[in-house]
């Protein structure tokens, strides 16, 4: 087997990154609540291999715009109870690939992908 290393040429990101906590004491002594989230939003994500070879990968799949998290956690004497949740945020590769169905190996059409044309 061969493997060449592929050195980038250029690579650029640019984002914010949020995070929040809250924490409480619930009343009638239900237990201590703690609100923890964390988001990343994505502006810029270009990777050039070559010299004027760069392309913006935010929106496609791998690279979405936003993602998050959101737990939830009440603390009751020797018990904690946990909820958590995370979110990714939308991607479309229809304009680089041009097409809106998957096509298998064996050139059988498998799934039929939802237009992402706006409605008018």
């Amino acid at each position: 087997m061969r493997d060449n290393l592929i050195n980038v040429s250029r690579q650029h990101n640019r984002g914010m990154d949020v995070a929040l906590r809250y924490n409480t004491e619930q009343p009638s002594g239900w237990g201590f609540l703690t609100v923890d989230t964390q988001h990343t939003f994505g502006f810029d994500d270009t990777v050039g291999l070559f010299d004027n070879t760069e392309e913006d990968r935010v929106g496609l799949a791998g690279h979405p715009e936003w993602v998050g998290n959101l737990n939830l956690t009440l603390q009751r004497d020797p018990w904690s109870f946990f909820r958590g949740t995370n979110f990714v945020g939308e991607t479309n590769n229809l304009e680089r690939f041009g097409r809106e169905t998957v096509v298998d190996s064996t050139r059988q059409t498998v799934v039929a992908l939802p237009s992402a044309r706006p409605l008018s």
